[in-house]
């Protein structure tokens, strides 16, 4: 292989490297989830660490937003929020946060709290690896998201995809 050829593919591969910002894998509640009682907290997990620097919940049909607090003081690719108790209804939970190349994340979830439904784990629940396909194709526009390996490990926890997070960086193709 000669050198322009190896040039070629490093510099080919740099774009690559350089849209891995940090993005939601997976939270609970699940993204479209029914729970039948109301979470005690919040957890959002992120493919990198992550500093969140906000947490807002807020029922649907209500013009109150609720800050969730306190928020994590550390950095960490799985967060955890408490969460006061929550009555029937749909809820749209929203977060943002800073990764450690200054890329901020941000997105919504939504989930519904019914004692009388029967509890759903939302979404492509249980399909992480599923979730990143999926989100570099809505970051790079190809079409069709993959599925998951039927025989792959569940979690043990209701865990789904949460809504794609936006970023703030300035390539051709970032998400607005």
């Amino acid at each position: 292989m000669n050198t322009r050829a190896v040039i070629a593919m490093v510099v080919l591969a740099l774009p690559v490297a350089t849209f891995a910002h940090a993005h939601l894998e997976s939270s609970v509640p699940a993204k479209g989830s029914t729970v039948q009682a109301s979470p005690g907290k919040v957890e959002l997990v992120f493919n990198e660490p992550v500093g969140l620097t906000a947490l807002k919940l807020q029922k649907k049909g209500e013009t109150t937003v609720r800050d969730l607090s306190p928020l994590p003081k550390a950095d960490s690719a799985s967060l955890s929020v408490p969460l006061g108790k929550l009555a029937d209804g749909d809820y749209v939970l929203s977060y943002a946060g800073v990764s450690s190349d200054q890329h901020v994340s941000k997105g919504t979830i939504e989930f519904k709290v019914s004692a009388t439904a029967k509890p759903s784990m939302g979404g492509m629940s249980g399909m992480k690896e599923g979730c990143c396909k999926e989100m570099m194709e809505h970051m790079h526009g190809e079409a069709g998201a993959g599925k998951a390996d039927p025989g792959a490990a569940k979690p043990a926890a209701p865990v789904a995809p949460a809504a794609p997070a936006e970023h703030d960086h300035n390539h051709p193709d970032a998400v607005k």
